[in-house]
């Protein structure tokens, strides 16, 4: 396939050690094979590593595959012995493998060992760089020869397996915090020996489990580490720290992956950005290895464009952009770009849905892992379906397909509607489509879920779904238009509760769309996720926002790793919180409230907005559903059955359009 003249860097094959990479796009860890004891893999998980190849990935790794289930392994998992040649895991890691190979991607795996980060369901000794014992109860060994040495066999021996297994090389996990990080960070290396102090010296054991995964593979065996080349926490590693690394694994590795923080402070430390940050933050440390050390480098951290990938690789920030999170949201990326389609792609916006934080111990329980449902892309798990989605019949036979409402959910029941053949009509009641997303044209900090909108209005134009705007549908003309299948997706509608002066509040979505309406002091009632985000919104205006909450905290409806960026935000940007307040009464002064002693409290401003959750339109969706019993089967989905975020109302949209057959 010929790339697209705009991305000629990024579609260029690259020599990396042993392989050839067809492009410079690699799917990097993110969820492990799952290979049961029987060698077989979960539909789902399978699914979703031939949907990164399929894509146009030049790679697909998977990620932290354990080395030592004896106490490299943070969690209760199956042992998988790495000796046996003729076990049914190693066959079914050869499917794999195979799979990968057939669409030309380079196969890899990450080798990982948890060290002093054990749960204590998993076993109360684990092993570190130093002795201590953990505020959970595990007691952590320091490391000593023997231990090392047989750490050194585990990797080796788990990386000889991947080779026999198919895999073209690994990924040694030197980074979110696992045990080579605790060696290489002077945060949790303390040791006087020859193993800590110096940047050379806290290599030392790292270096030896590269050299032993080298020496039992071979050189025709890629080895690419993945490495924090900043820790951002007190006390942790930097740049000159990663160059020193990155300068002794000269000659010994093949490549070097450019990543950072730590995995139990991901959203502070950077090793996860969130929506409020640059994307591809990591660059200058991707950039200063490039530029001082001979190893080629593949960058990671919040890349979503193929126009940025492309010139990072032209000014020579890196040779090869890891996509982790992005392959969920859109793992057709590399084949989009390359034929010309980047407007196509789903980009990720970085909204914590698919890894809400870090894992939990369970007390003993097997861990179920956070699914890897994802916002923008309603397939990327649907691994509780039954039977899977795959296996779901094709219609048989063009349907007429009603759809009533323009939000999200009704803009993606639409188009999958319109793609799976059948003759869709939209209705929606206001003059343009987007639904309650229409406030992302507002706030600079929802620039991707603004292009998510933008990107399921132009699939509805270009499936030929029939839009009629301004065409509110009721209970008397709905019956007159023909169809054989309805969809609703009516939304849902602010919370007014009985509050004396209600009627003089501002709803949110006026408050974005109009802020000049506003005066220099705004209070917003609700400090929930939305009323925070508005807050952040308004005061970026210049606008003083004080944020009322009744609870004790505000945003506490937030993902939790979202939260801690969106809480950081509010501090930085001096929207003033008040919590433990009960709004009793809105005037032109602000919103009178009572505190938790019943002591009466005005928290002044010219305008109150109104942020107190939504309601769903479930009687309007009954009424439209009562009046078309007998002519059409009918489906609800998103806000009108029941308000909740916006991935449910597209997986939603998205099933109910494919149950139409």
């Amino acid at each position: 396939m010929e790339h697209h003249t705009q991305f000629t860097h990024l579609f260029r094959p690259i020599q990396v050690g042993p392989v050839v990479y067809k492009n410079r796009i690699a799917a990097t860890p993110l969820g492990n094979t799952s290979v049961r004891p029987d060698g077989s893999f979960p539909a789902a998980s399978f699914q979703m590593y031939r949907d990164r190849a399929a894509g146009g990935c030049a790679e697909v790794a998977a990620s932290e595959t354990v080395v030592d289930f004896q106490y490299g392994s943070r969690v209760c998992v199956p042992p998988v012995d790495y000796t046996d040649l003729s076990s049914p895991r190693l066959r079914g890691l050869r499917q794999y493998s195979d799979m990968l190979h057939s669409y030309g991607a380079v196969a890899t795996v990450e080798l990982n060992h948890c060290g002093a980060n054990r749960f204590p369901s998993a076993g109360r000794i684990a092993l570190g760089p130093c002795a201590i014992e953990d505020n959970a109860g595990v007691r952590v060994l320091a490391m000593d020869e023997g231990m090392m040495q047989e750490v050194e066999e585990r990797f080796a021996q788990a990386a000889w397996y991947m080779k026999q297994a198919g895999y073209d090389g690994v990924i040694p996990h030197m980074a979110s915090g696992w045990l080579l990080q605790q060696f290489l960070s002077p945060v949790t290396n303390h040791r006087t020996d020859a193993y800590g102090g110096s940047a050379e010296n806290r290599m030392r054991f790292p270096l030896r489990v590269l050299r032993a995964i080298r020496a039992r593979c071979g050189d025709d065996f890629l080895i690419a580490p993945r490495l924090a080349c900043s820790e951002y926490i007190p006390g942790g590693n930097g740049i000159e720290d990663a160059v020193s690394f990155c300068r002794l694994m000269e000659g010994l590795v093949d490549l070097v992956g450019v990543t950072a923080g730590v995995y139990y402070e991901p959203v502070r430390s950077g090793e996860f950005s969130s929506m409020f940050d640059p994307h591809n933050l990591h660059w200058s440390l991707a950039a200063a290895i490039k530029r001082r050390c001979s190893l080629p480098v593949m960058l990671t951290g919040g890349i979503n464009a193929p126009e940025v990938a492309e010139r990072l690789i032209a000014e020579g920030v890196c040779d090869l952009v890891g996509l982790g999170r992005q392959m969920l949201a859109d793992p057709a990326w590399a084949r989009k770009a390359q034929e010309g389609r980047a407007e196509d792609i789903a980009r990720c916006i970085r909204c914590f849905r698919c890894f809400p934080g870090p894992l939990q111990d369970t007390g003993g329980r097997m861990l179920t892992p956070p699914d890897k449902k994802c916002t923008v892309n309603p397939c990327a798990d649907l691994s509780e379906l039954n039977p899977p989605l795959q296996q779901w019949p094709r219609p048989q036979e063009r349907r007429r397909v009603l759809v009533v409402g323009g939000g999200i959910g009704g803009l993606t029941a639409a188009y999958t509607a319109a793609q799976c053949g059948h003759r869709v009509t939209l209705l929606e009641k206001t003059d343009r489509l987007g639904g309650l997303l229409t406030f992302s044209d507002y706030d600079a900090d929802k620039r991707d879920l603004c292009r998510y909108k933008e990107l399921c209005i132009r699939r509805v134009r270009e499936a030929g779904v029939e839009v009629h705007l301004n065409w509110e549908a009721t209970p008397d003309n709905i019956a007159a238009i023909p169809a054989d299948e309805v969809i609703l997706a009516v939304g849902s509608s602010p919370l007014r509760p009985s509050i004396p002066g209600i009627e003089a509040t501002v709803p949110v979505l006026q408050a974005y769309q109009a802020p000049e309406t506003l005066g220099s002091r705004v209070v917003v009632a609700g400090g929930g996720q939305v009323g925070c985000e508005t807050a952040l919104h308004l005061i970026q205006t210049g606008r003083h926002v004080t944020v009322v909450e009744l609870r004790e905290a505000v945003a506490i409806d937030a993902n939790p790793m979202h939260r801690v960026a969106l809480m950081d935000r509010l501090e930085k940007s001096g929207v003033e919180l008040r919590c433990g307040l009960k709004c009793i009464r809105f005037t032109d002064t602000g919103a009178m409230s009572e505190d938790m002693a019943g002591d009466t409290v005005l928290i002044p401003g010219d305008h109150v907005v109104l942020a107190l959750g939504m309601r769903a339109n479930r009687e309007t969706a009954q009424a439209l559903e009562h009046a078309l019993a007998g002519r059409a089967r009918v489906q609800m989905v998103g806000d009108c059955w029941e308000a909740s975020r916006v991935q449910v109302a597209v997986e939603q949209g998205f099933l109910a359009a494919r149950r139409i057959v």
